[in-house]
Protein backbone atom coordinates (compact mmCIF):
# COMPACT_ATOMS: atom_id res chain seq x y z
CA UNK A 1 0.00 0.00 0.00
CA UNK A 2 2.81 2.45 0.88
CA UNK A 3 4.63 1.63 -2.36
CA UNK A 4 1.62 2.80 -4.37
CA UNK A 5 1.30 6.03 -2.40
CA UNK A 6 4.90 7.08 -3.06
CA UNK A 7 4.33 8.05 -6.75
CA UNK A 8 1.15 9.90 -5.79
CA UNK A 9 3.03 11.78 -3.10
CA UNK A 10 5.80 12.68 -5.56
CA UNK A 11 3.25 13.97 -8.08
CA UNK A 12 1.57 16.07 -5.39
CA UNK A 13 4.95 17.44 -4.29
CA UNK A 14 5.75 18.32 -7.91
CA UNK A 15 2.41 20.13 -8.27
CA UNK A 16 2.97 21.94 -4.96
CA UNK A 17 6.44 23.13 -5.99
CA UNK A 18 5.21 24.14 -9.46
CA UNK A 19 2.36 26.22 -8.06
CA UNK A 20 4.71 27.77 -5.49
CA UNK A 21 7.14 28.82 -8.23
CA UNK A 22 4.30 30.19 -10.36
CA UNK A 23 3.02 32.20 -7.39
CA UNK A 24 6.49 33.66 -6.77
CA UNK A 25 6.76 34.52 -10.47
CA UNK A 26 3.34 36.23 -10.39
CA UNK A 27 4.35 38.43 -7.47
CA UNK A 28 7.71 39.30 -9.01
CA UNK A 29 6.30 40.03 -12.49
CA UNK A 30 3.50 42.29 -11.17
CA UNK A 31 5.22 44.60 -8.69
CA UNK A 32 3.40 47.12 -6.54
CA UNK A 33 3.64 50.65 -7.95
CA UNK A 34 4.06 53.33 -5.28
CA UNK A 35 3.42 57.03 -5.70
CA UNK A 36 3.27 59.95 -3.26
CA UNK A 37 1.49 63.26 -3.80
CA UNK A 38 1.58 66.46 -1.77
CA UNK A 39 -1.73 68.28 -2.19
CA UNK A 40 -2.56 71.81 -1.13
CA UNK A 41 -6.13 72.40 0.04
CA UNK A 42 -8.63 72.15 -2.90
CA UNK A 43 -5.92 70.77 -5.19
CA UNK A 44 -6.56 67.72 -7.39
CA UNK A 45 -4.05 65.28 -8.83
CA UNK A 46 -4.71 62.64 -11.47
CA UNK A 47 -2.85 59.48 -12.30
CA UNK A 48 -3.64 57.13 -15.17
CA UNK A 49 -3.69 53.36 -15.54
CA UNK A 50 -3.68 51.75 -18.97
CA UNK A 51 -5.68 48.56 -18.40
CA UNK A 52 -6.96 45.73 -20.53
CA UNK A 53 -10.35 44.15 -19.98
CA UNK A 54 -10.38 41.72 -17.05
CA UNK A 55 -7.35 43.09 -15.22
CA UNK A 56 -7.74 43.36 -11.44
CA UNK A 57 -6.42 46.43 -9.61
CA UNK A 58 -5.70 46.45 -5.86
CA UNK A 59 -5.15 49.88 -4.29
CA UNK A 60 -3.67 50.83 -0.93
CA UNK A 61 -4.08 54.43 0.13
CA UNK A 62 -3.03 56.51 3.14
CA UNK A 63 -3.12 60.19 4.06
CA UNK A 64 -2.22 59.78 7.72
CA UNK A 65 1.08 60.84 9.24
CA UNK A 66 2.84 57.94 11.05
CA UNK A 67 1.22 57.14 14.39
CA UNK A 68 -1.96 59.15 13.73
CA UNK A 69 -5.34 57.61 14.53
CA UNK A 70 -8.62 58.35 16.26
CA UNK A 71 -10.63 61.56 15.98
CA UNK A 72 -7.73 63.62 14.66
CA UNK A 73 -7.57 61.28 11.65
CA UNK A 74 -10.90 62.72 10.43
CA UNK A 75 -9.05 65.87 9.38
CA UNK A 76 -7.05 63.81 6.86
CA UNK A 77 -9.92 62.48 4.71
CA UNK A 78 -9.68 63.00 0.96
CA UNK A 79 -11.85 62.55 -2.09
CA UNK A 80 -10.70 59.50 -4.05
CA UNK A 81 -12.33 57.93 -7.09
CA UNK A 82 -11.46 56.20 -10.34
CA UNK A 83 -13.11 56.69 -13.73
CA UNK A 84 -13.11 54.33 -16.70
CA UNK A 85 -12.39 55.28 -20.35
CA UNK A 86 -15.99 56.56 -20.71
CA UNK A 87 -15.61 58.83 -17.61
CA UNK A 88 -17.94 56.60 -15.55
CA UNK A 89 -16.93 56.21 -11.88
CA UNK A 90 -15.89 52.59 -11.23
CA UNK A 91 -14.57 53.05 -7.69
CA UNK A 92 -15.52 55.76 -5.22
CA UNK A 93 -13.79 55.91 -1.84
CA UNK A 94 -14.56 59.52 -0.95
CA UNK A 95 -13.92 60.19 2.73
CA UNK A 96 -11.09 57.69 2.91
CA UNK A 97 -8.16 58.21 5.26
CA UNK A 98 -6.37 54.88 4.77
CA UNK A 99 -6.85 51.29 3.67
CA UNK A 100 -5.47 48.33 5.55
CA UNK A 101 -2.73 46.12 4.20
CA UNK A 102 -5.12 43.17 3.99
CA UNK A 103 -8.13 45.18 2.82
CA UNK A 104 -7.22 47.15 -0.29
CA UNK A 105 -9.69 48.94 -2.51
CA UNK A 106 -10.13 47.00 -5.74
CA UNK A 107 -11.92 46.83 -9.06
CA UNK A 108 -11.82 44.87 -12.32
CA UNK A 109 -11.47 46.65 -15.65
CA UNK A 110 -14.67 46.00 -17.60
CA UNK A 111 -13.16 47.37 -20.80
CA UNK A 112 -9.71 48.14 -22.15
CA UNK A 113 -8.47 51.71 -22.03
CA UNK A 114 -7.19 54.48 -19.79
CA UNK A 115 -8.56 54.58 -16.25
CA UNK A 116 -8.01 57.80 -14.31
CA UNK A 117 -7.31 57.97 -10.58
CA UNK A 118 -8.62 61.22 -9.06
CA UNK A 119 -7.33 62.43 -5.70
CA UNK A 120 -8.73 65.70 -4.32
CA UNK A 121 -7.90 67.51 -1.11
CA UNK A 122 -11.32 69.12 -0.63
CA UNK A 123 -12.51 67.30 2.50
CA UNK A 124 -11.38 67.33 6.12
CA UNK A 125 -8.88 69.91 7.27
CA UNK A 126 -7.90 72.76 4.97
CA UNK A 127 -4.17 72.09 5.01
CA UNK A 128 -1.53 70.34 2.89
CA UNK A 129 -1.87 66.55 2.87
CA UNK A 130 0.56 63.91 1.71
CA UNK A 131 -1.14 61.01 -0.04
CA UNK A 132 0.62 57.65 -0.38
CA UNK A 133 -0.84 55.59 -3.19
CA UNK A 134 0.19 52.02 -3.98
CA UNK A 135 -1.45 49.81 -6.56
CA UNK A 136 -0.96 46.46 -8.23
CA UNK A 137 -2.41 45.29 -11.53
CA UNK A 138 -2.91 41.56 -12.08
CA UNK A 139 -4.94 39.30 -14.32
CA UNK A 140 -8.18 37.94 -12.96
CA UNK A 141 -10.49 35.00 -13.45
CA UNK A 142 -14.15 35.94 -13.05
CA UNK A 143 -13.08 39.11 -11.24
CA UNK A 144 -10.88 37.31 -8.72
CA UNK A 145 -7.11 37.91 -8.85
CA UNK A 146 -5.22 34.93 -10.23
CA UNK A 147 -3.02 34.90 -7.11
CA UNK A 148 -6.03 33.86 -5.03
CA UNK A 149 -6.65 30.91 -7.34
CA UNK A 150 -2.99 29.93 -7.06
CA UNK A 151 -3.11 30.19 -3.26
CA UNK A 152 -6.21 27.99 -3.24
CA UNK A 153 -4.48 25.45 -5.51
CA UNK A 154 -1.45 25.54 -3.22
CA UNK A 155 -3.61 24.80 -0.19
CA UNK A 156 -5.53 22.13 -2.09
CA UNK A 157 -2.28 20.30 -2.88
CA UNK A 158 -0.70 20.88 0.53
CA UNK A 159 -3.53 19.11 2.38
CA UNK A 160 -3.20 15.76 0.51
CA UNK A 161 0.59 15.96 0.81
CA UNK A 162 0.28 16.33 4.57
CA UNK A 163 -2.29 13.53 4.78
CA UNK A 164 -0.18 11.14 2.70
CA UNK A 165 2.97 12.10 4.60
CA UNK A 166 1.42 11.60 8.03
CA UNK A 167 -0.19 8.32 6.94
CA UNK A 168 3.13 7.06 5.56
CA UNK A 169 4.99 7.97 8.75
CA UNK A 170 2.26 6.40 10.88
CA UNK A 171 2.39 3.14 8.92
CA UNK A 172 6.18 3.01 9.05
CA UNK A 173 6.04 3.58 12.80
CA UNK A 174 3.54 0.73 13.32
CA UNK A 175 5.59 -1.57 11.08
CA UNK A 176 8.78 -0.96 13.12
CA UNK A 177 7.05 -1.66 16.45
CA UNK A 178 5.93 -5.14 15.34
Amino acid sequence: MIGRKKPVLLVLLFVFVSISLLLVYMFLSNPVVQEAFVLAYSEEVKSVLNLTQGEHVSIWLSTLPPGMSGRSAQQYVIEFYITDPTARTVLNATGTVATGLLSPLSFVAQQSGVYTIHIKNTLGGSFIKTVSLSYRVTHSIYGIPIEYFLLFALAATAVPILIFGVETLRRRGTRKTR
